[in-house]
């Protein structure tokens, strides 16, 4: 089956897989060839691609999911591959970002966008081994 995860500015991956796993707000979802037409809202969290080759790992922040005729949509506010991060330059990030965040509140400026960059790069060091 196709999977696509598109984000706001960029379609991240299109790719053939034989098996999804991901996090809906009704739990775990693992959606494989010949599955049922499924809508469903994600939760923050990794989505696992799995084909007969490789598995592949990434970071969502919330989305929407369809599931019909054997290709799978997700459309995210933010998408990271998390398969070659390393954990200790996500944690330089969210070092800059704080840093930043703190920076911008003496200013008042871009607060809210350091602040919810600052959230998705915690999340992911979370799901990062």
């Amino acid at each position: 089956m196709i999977i696509k995860i598109i984000s706001i500015d960029k379609t991240v991956i299109e790719d053939n897989v034989d098996i999804i796993t991901l996090r809906g707000s009704d739990g775990t979802y693992g959606i494989m060839k010949n599955h049922e037409n499924l809508i469903s809202d994600i939760v923050e969290g990794v989505v696992v691609l799995k084909n007969s080759i490789e598995e592949k790992r990434y970071y969502v922040d919330r989305g929407i999911l369809k599931s019909e005729n054997q290709e799978v949509t997700i459309i995210t506010e933010f998408c990271k591959n998390i398969d070659n991060l390393e954990k200790n330059i996500i944690e330089q990030k969210v070092s800059l970002l704080k840093k930043g965040l703190e920076d911008e509140e003496k200013k008042n400026i871009q607060k809210d966008f350091i602040r919810n960059e600052l959230k998705q790069y915690i999340s992911i060091l979370q799901h990062i081994k």
